[in-house]
């Protein structure tokens, strides 16, 4: 399959550790997910009052959808290498800034997820064939990654910056 990206310069990669030792890049991706953080809306309905309140709740619990091509090669395509990760925690890095050393990552979102789902579907007509995965956030934030010498970590939801991501 030819290496196909939704927009010029963004890869996607999953490692085992935040700092992308050992990664994998995944190509095909054709849609990432909106990041959000934005708390859930809770309808409340008080007994004494004559109305129903609509209350700011906790942060929902976010579920990312990538969209890609599914590519079917054993071992090294993305079918072979979500459907492997199904069930497990990872670190997924988004990159959107194209580096300067190919070798290296350029700026991204970084979060940790779980990997709950994945499936390819059918083909209709003209349309080419889709498939998805979806993760669950496990870890306390989503990340903008500042690639250089040293990376700097920026807590996306409230400006924060950290030096090791959880």
């Amino acid at each position: 399959m030819a290496v196909y990206q939704a927009s010029v310069g963004q890869r996607l990669f999953v490692a085992d550790t935040y700092n992308m030792t050992g990664k994998t890049e995944l190509n095909g991706i054709t849609q990432t997910p909106d990041k959000g953080g934005s708390p859930a809306e809770v309808s409340v309905n008080i007994i004494s009052e004559y109305f129903v309140r609509n209350l700011a709740g906790q942060q929902e619990m976010p579920v990312f959808e990538y969209s890609f091509v599914p590519d079917f090669t054993p071992d090294t395509g993305n079918m072979a290498v979500m459907g492997l990760k199904v069930g497990d925690t990872m670190w997924i890095y988004e990159e959107y800034e194209i580096p300067s050393d190919p070798e290296n990552l350029g700026t991204g979102i970084l979060y940790q997820g779980k990997v709950v789902s994945m499936y390819a579907g059918g083909q209709q007509a003209n349309n080419a064939q889709t498939g998805a995965f979806s993760v669950n956030l496990v870890s306390e934030s989503v990340y903008i990654a500042y690639q250089g010498e040293t990376t700097t970590y920026v807590d996306l939801f409230n400006g924060q910056t950290v030096s090791t991501p959880v």
